[in-house]
């Protein structure tokens, strides 16, 4: 039993003794960093899914999969990094979406050094859209700026409806009749298993994605917020029919303020967040974020 406790004992100073390092992470750290992700215990979804970290969907030419933490051959912490190019006004800017960041217990007070180089990257703008309790912290101590909060929870509501707005829900025919703006932004997203429509108005048309679970349509990015807030009372109920929705939940800061009835605001969980050094940059939409590459 001595004996037992001693051998213990020498091996948990040996484990304290190596020191870990900070490296980005590369494609085929997946099989090491994989028994991470699955402590995550989220049941639905598959290791084929979250090997969705580890692609370059966008041939994006600084891509990473995350930044891991490494002690002696083992990864001991991951934090997930999802780059995208987006067009910021008129130019394309470099956005990093950070997500999944866990630390296996014994290294927990080395976390904080795998975020340094991610965060003194003035070139890049990086978002975070579904923040637990404890990161929310960190990142707005890290000087991250607080975004969309509040959602909208619209209900049915079958009057005021018009027949002038035709609603495409199939992936193909959306891709046949997108513009080319729309065509661009749908093909990025088209294979990982989203709710998406195309609303098409007279000579307008709207690219609406989200995701559709349990009844509810979360509408996440509209390509025409302008056309969203002026028109979606008149199509709303063909929208929700279509997805079988009892209920759409929308990010609040797509409608800008403007009213809808038979809806309420509502604040649950963390705001999204963010940090750039463009100055006017408003709170961005969570389209290149593991919300829709994992369809969470």
């Amino acid at each position: 039993m001595v004996e037992r406790r001693m051998n213990q004992g020498i091996a948990s100073k040996v484990k304290q003794e190596i020191k870990p390092k900070v490296r980005k992470a590369e494609i085929n750290d997946f099989d090491k960093v994989y028994p991470l992700l699955k402590e995550m215990n989220n049941t639905r979804l598959s290791r084929d899914d979250w090997f969705r970290l580890f692609q370059n969907h966008w041939a994006i030419e600084e891509f990473s999969p995350g930044i891991v933490l490494e002690a002696g051959d083992k990864i001991v912490g991951y934090i997930g990094t999802i780059y995208s190019k987006q067009i910021i006004a008129g130019k394309p800017q470099l956005f990093c979406n950070l997500t999944t960041w866990i630390v296996l217990d014994e290294y927990r007070s080395h976390s904080i050094m795998m975020i340094f180089s991610l965060v003194r990257n003035k070139n890049v703008v990086l978002t975070s859209f579904s923040s637990n309790n404890v990161t929310y912290e960190v990142y707005k101590k890290l000087g991250f700026k607080d975004g969309n909060l509040s959602k909208r929870i619209v209900y049915p509501f079958p009057f005021f409806q018009s027949n002038d707005y035709k609603i495409i829900i199939n992936t193909q025919e959306i891709e046949d009749n997108c513009n080319q703006g729309n065509k661009i932004i749908f093909n990025d997203h088209k294979n990982f298993g989203n709710a998406y429509a195309l609303i098409k108005y007279k000579d307008e048309q709207c690219l609406l994605m989200g995701v559709s679970r349990d009844k509810i349509f979360r509408l996440l990015y509209a390509s025409d917020r302008a056309f969203l807030q002026g028109n979606l009372r008149y199509f709303r109920n063909k929208l929700m029919v279509q997805f079988q929705a009892k209920r759409m939940q929308i990010d609040e800061h797509l409608l800008n303020g403007a009213s809808l009835f038979l809806s309420r605001k509502v604040i649950w969980g963390n705001p999204y967040q963010f940090k750039s050094s463009i100055d006017d940059l408003q709170s961005p939409s969570p389209e290149y974020s593991e919300i829709f590459l994992l369809n969470m």
